[in-house]
């Protein structure tokens, strides 16, 4: 396929993620990317000098994971796992227990059971790091299609925090105001090409949000690279920090620790 799956707003997330990484005081050396889909993510982490495991439910995704990230792969410093990430025995622990778009898709309960087992997987002094879809106010057809339970509000990670012994370490919206400004004409996109995907049962609307391949939504032609990168977008990048505390960002970037 002449096409790339790196989304603007994706681009604005992996460049907030790399920053983080990079400032951090104790290096991390592993990860575990829970919900790692496509591997977009595991990869700038495995680009930054990690090692780490990538779990998903969807058998397509993790193949694209490990075509995308083959040469990791064939270095054993990073595998991809198609399991539950609730049923899956891991042994090992990590500096980092990341996700991207996971959580939303859980109800409460399980929210829950998702942290107790973060925590479980955590080394000392390790971060929990997860990215959600911000504001209710925000709801529509992607919500639907992909099988979300909520979106996030500041609030929210408070509350999970103070139940399960955790400590808010950064907290920070995210894609202000790109996502914001491409919206209407996202929601058309997806209208066009995955109202159908309405229908499907909440378990299947999961399973598949991690594989999209909707043109000019998650899959681009390739000259788009010439403005849909990092370089590009970085004054994007410096206003989505600027504007890190603001409502009206649509996606939320949050790091724990435990007390």
């Amino acid at each position: 396929m002449n096409s790339f799956e790196i989304a603007p707003g994706t681009i604005l997330q992996q460049t907030y993620l790399r920053k983080r990484i990079n400032g951090l005081k104790n290096k991390p050396l592993s990860f575990l990317d829970i919900g790692a889909g496509t591997g977009i993510f595991s990869n700038i982490l495995l680009e930054l000098g990690l090692e780490g495991i990538g779990i998903d439910l969807n058998t397509s995704s993790c193949d694209r994971n490990n075509k995308h990230n083959q040469k990791y792969v064939d270095s054993n410093k990073y595998s991809v796992v198609n399991q539950d990430y609730f049923e899956i025995e891991i042994h090992s622990k990590f500096d980092i227990i990341f996700s991207s778009m996971v959580i939303e898709h859980l109800p409460n309960n399980k929210v829950d059971d998702y942290f107790a087992k973060a925590i479980s997987l955590l080394k000392p002094n390790g971060r929990i790091i997860t990215l959600v879809p911000a504001q209710m106010k925000y709801w529509g057809i992607e919500d639907e299609i992909a099988g979300h339970f909520k979106r996030y509000t500041r609030n929210c990670f408070h509350e999970i925090a103070k139940k399960n012994n955790l400590e808010v370490a950064q907290l920070a919206g995210l894609t202000y105001p790109l996502s914001n400004l491409l919206l209407q004409l996202s929601n058309k996109i997806i209208t066009k090409n995955e109202s159908q995907k309405a229908n499907f049962t909440m378990e299947s609307k999961t399973i598949q949000s991690s594989n999209r391949q909707v043109y000019l939504k998650t899959e681009f032609p390739k000259y788009y690279k010439m403005v849909l990168n990092p370089i590009v977008l970085y004054p994007f990048h410096l206003l989505q920090t600027a504007f890190r505390n603001s409502d009206k960002s649509m996606i939320l970037y949050c790091e724990f620790t435990v007390r």
